[in-house]
């Protein structure tokens, strides 16, 4: 619940964290969690619960956090499953091979491989 005491920014930040962010009137993202670097830069994850998945059934699956004492550690340790994360589609994507091609110069045999941008010779 959201403290009549807290003011300004502090009050927003907290609105989020207890209400989520209301898209539509049935569309509302939670707050699921936060890394430490995500604080410092201003963000977090939010998240839109859709059955049989929550917020609470993700934080529940990251582990047994409450021997945590404080919330820094807290905090913390739930930020640890995010750090690393990338933004990802739900969407199917098209996958196509692209042949190596070479070229042969004078003795020398050049491949244009991966898209990488390298150029070996054989």
């Amino acid at each position: 619940v959201v403290s009549t005491q807290s003011t300004g920014a502090t009050y927003n930040v907290r609105k989020v964290i207890d209400e989520g962010i209301r898209i539509s009137d049935d569309i509302v993202f939670q707050f699921l969690a936060c890394s430490n670097s995500q604080l410092r830069s201003q963000g977090l994850w939010l998240f839109y619960p859709q059955c049989p998945i929550t917020v609470e059934s993700i934080r529940d699956s990251i582990g047994d956090l409450n021997k945590m004492k404080t919330t820094q550690k807290y905090v913390t340790r739930m930020g640890l499953a995010f750090t690393a994360t990338d933004f990802s589609l739900s969407e199917e994507v098209e996958i196509q091979e692209i042949p190596e091609r070479e070229l042969i110069v004078g003795n020398s045999r050049f491949v244009f491989s991966d898209g990488v941008g390298c150029i070996s010779r054989l």
